[in-house]
């Protein structure tokens, strides 16, 4: 990543992101370009970095360049589906995945975040209330089992008979399981009278306790949480353009600090306004069929309501091509020329050939391979070649101009 450091180009985009010139509009970058570039600009800055993609795919790629690139989990915040309709089984994995980052946002435990546009769009609970419905409970704390039961039903959970899933809740005497989102295993706490006891995580196929634990954070089941005393609809999200006050995506829940990228800016608009378009859709059916009674029920913001709030903080386009059409007007560009290279596979004899072309010309040079057993065979194979590589599985420092080193790694497409 220091490579871009010595870019005079890199130096005058960090200067305008300091002096607040936002947005700004990046173009000449591909994509594994536009992953190197958040990469860098999140370790010069020292500031969280939010990548926006167009979908899934491409923001799956993002996360594992980004990955790759900063030595730390990248999470993806995907859109999830309205559910307006009664159905029989129905699987809340996205929303609780949604609100597992929503905590980790809150805590400033994500210094690195791609999210699909659409789920960057979608309306979510208000940071006042996801606060209000979080709760930490930890081994000789007093409180009473039915008021934790309580205060579980009115966080989205469902009580059952035995814990299976996230968002759910059982008690039995003195004990109570709960599986909340965030955690990979739910929890079960032993109250002797109303202290509790012992607490730790539990298999819930055999019921087996796998880890003691101090303390738990248990946090919100759901987008949709009646307010004390109302009843919520069946399904909840009905509810969710009512239930709240203000409209509230995840973008509010963003550090203020944080350097948003939209990449390939057209395409994320395009996709932006493509599912607002289904949505509407589905809106207006559900107002003909009187599902649905409010006026003019919202349940995502606008695709320019969106830069708008993005562009008060830091908002960077990273894109391939500079286009007129961007969401709001940069206040500075930056126009680069950078490549993306195509992996070799089975074609040794390119391979060689770009390498010694790329030594000549005077290039430092890192060739990524799936492990370590490749990494020792291709060495193998190019010194054969005339070549010296060395073999660096970790690559704690870039080889030196005219240097080539063997690494351990994957990204994309090669840059």
């Amino acid at each position: 990543r220091s490579v871009l450091r010595e870019l005079p180009e890199f130096q005058q985009l960090l200067a305008a992101l300091d002096s607040g010139q936002s947005p700004a509009a990046v173009s000449g970058l591909a994509a594994v370009n536009r992953a190197h570039f958040a990469a860098c600009l999140g370790q010069e800055s020292g500031r969280p970095v939010v990548v926006v993609c167009a979908d899934e795919g491409e923001a799956e790629r993002m996360a594992r360049d980004l990955s790759f690139l900063t030595g730390g989990e990248v999470p993806v915040l995907a859109a999830r589906s309205f559910l307006f309709h009664n159905i029989a089984t129905v699987s809340r994995q996205w929303e609780h995945q949604r609100l597992e980052i929503l905590a980790r946002l809150t805590r400033g435990d994500c210094p690195v975040l791609v999210a699909t546009v659409e789920g960057l769009l979608q309306r979510t609970l208000p940071p006042a209330v996801f606060a209000g419905h979080c709760r930490q409970l930890s081994v000789g704390q007093v409180c009473q089992l039915e008021e934790v039961a309580d205060f579980l039903v009115q966080a989205g959970y469902t009580r059952c008979d035995q814990v299976e899933g996230t968002g759910q809740f059982a008690l039995r005497g003195g004990i109570l399981d709960v599986f909340s989102p965030g955690l990979d295993l739910p929890v079960r706490m032993e109250f002797w009278g109303d202290e509790i006891d012992s607490l730790g995580l539990f298999d819930p196929v055999t019921q087996r306790r796998t880890a003691q634990r101090e303390a738990v954070t248990l946090l919100p089941a759901g987008d949709v949480l009646a307010p004390a005393g109302q009843a919520l609809p069946d399904p909840p999200d009905l509810a969710l353009a009512t239930v709240y006050d203000t409209l509230t995506t995840p973008a509010d829940y963003l550090p203020p600090q944080a350097l948003v990228c939209l990449c390939d800016t057209p395409r994320v608009a395009e996709q932006a306004k493509h599912y607002l378009w289904q949505l509407g859709e589905d809106v207006t059916a559900l107002l003909e069929q009187g599902v649905l009674t409010a006026k003019h029920p919202v349940f995502a913001q606008t695709f320019e309501g969106l830069c708008h709030r993005l562009a008060q903080g830091t908002l960077l386009y990273l894109d391939a091509f500079l286009t007129g059409a961007l969401p709001v007007p940069p206040a500075f560009l930056l126009s680069l020329t950078a490549r993306q290279l195509a992996g070799y596979g089975i074609r040794f004899e390119t391979l060689v050939e770009d390498l010694t072309q790329y030594q000549k010309e005077g290039f430092a040079v890192v060739v990524l391979t799936p492990n370590r057993r490749k990494a020792e065979a291709l060495q193998t194979m190019l010194r054969e070649k005339g070549l010296a590589p060395a073999l660096d599985e970790h690559l704690p420092t870039l080889p030196q101009p005219g240097e080539l080193t063997l690494a351990v790694g994957g990204l994309s497409a090669g840059l």
